[in-house]
Order: C-alpha cells, then structure tokens, then sequence
C-alpha cells in the first residue's frame, strides 16, 4: 500500500508539472499575439506588370533601301529619285554640312522609278514608299487617285506590286510598240518650240 501511494503522488506531481508547462505556454502564446496585434499583415508582393512594347517602326530610308534592293534581285531596273545627301566637309574652311542646291524634285514625284528588260522600250512605274505611319503629300495623293503612282510600305510590297505590272505586260498578245518616227517628230517640235521662245517670235 505504501509503494502505491507513493507511485500516486509521483504520479500526481507529474501531471502537475505537465499542467504548468501548457499553461505556460498558453500564456506566453498569449502574450506574442498581443505584442502582434497592431502590427500590418505582411502582403505577398504582387508580379511586376509587364507591358508590351511594339518594336519601333522602320523608318521610310530604310524601306526604301530594302526594296531597291529586292527589286534589283528581281531583275527589275530601279532609278531613284530621292537622294539622301549626307553631310560633307568643306574643303575651304573645314566646317561639316549639308550641300544644297539641285536636290528638290517636281511635287508629286515617286521615290522610284522601275522598269524591266522586257518591258516595252519606255514603259515605266512609279512607287512612292512610305513607312508604315508616313502620310502621302497632297500632290502624291491626287497621283494615287488618278491611278498615275503606287505606295508601297514595306519592300515586298514593292516588289509584288512591280511583279503585278511584269505579269500583265509580258501575258499581253501584242505588247504595244513605240512609234520611233512619232518620237522624233515631238523631239523636233519641242525643240523648234525651245528656239522661237528664245528669239521672242
């Protein structure tokens, strides 16, 4: 009986302790939530909003410059109308700029001017190129209307449009000739005209 009772009390101290130690903790829980209350909720960080950019648009130099180029790959004939001068050093003072003088063009007048070795001797097309937000001119606008000039935006374009032309002209039966003694014949009455301006008559 004696080693039972005191098997209980070993028992019952055990539990004791057992008891302390969760009200201990359970108070010191307590006090962290307290210490905590006030404190911000900590957010996730939201993702970086990622915004798409559009590439820059080529400019109308470069297109231009495509398009001779694949043209030229395309044995087609290409005269360009639009120089683009860079500056140049002056050999008296020394000093950097543009040269001036000669570089204007009729209002109106495409950027090339295309043909092919099988195309009628004379025949020839006009494309203005233009970047894909360039505005066309008023001059260039009416030219387009009147179905005088093409626009092209892009290289291929320039090429499929010039190929467009190629394939209607080499399909035809009988491709219209010139008529050489009809040549000469304005060539001579333009310049009589040249000479009797000059006298005055």
């Amino acid at each position: 009986d004696a080693l039972a009772l005191q098997g209980g009390q070993h028992a019952s101290a055990g539990h004791e302790r057992y008891f302390a130690l969760g009200r201990a903790a359970t108070e010191e829980y307590a006090d962290h939530l307290a210490r905590h209350a006030n404190q911000p909720t900590a957010v996730a960080a939201k993702p970086p909003k990622l915004t798409l950019v559009a590439p820059p648009a080529e400019s109308e130099e470069v297109i231009q410059s495509a398009a001779i180029r694949e043209l030229t790959k395309a044995c087609f004939v290409v005269l360009q109308t639009s120089v683009r001068y860079h500056n140049q050093k002056c050999a008296g003072c020394g000093a950097w700029a543009r040269p001036t003088g000669g570089t204007g063009t009729t209002p109106g007048v495409p950027d090339l001017i295309v043909s092919h070795e099988l195309w009628p001797i004379g025949l020839w097309i006009g494309i203005e190129m233009k970047s894909a937000t360039g505005a066309l001119s008023p001059a260039q606008r009416l030219l387009r209307a009147q179905g005088r000039i093409f626009v092209a935006r892009s290289a291929a374009e320039a090429v499929g449009l010039a190929q467009s032309v190629h394939a209607v002209i080499t399909q035809a039966a009988d491709p219209p000739e010139l008529d050489r003694d009809a040549i000469e014949a304005a060539r001579h009455r333009v310049t009589a005209g040249k000479v009797a301006r000059k006298k005055g008559v």
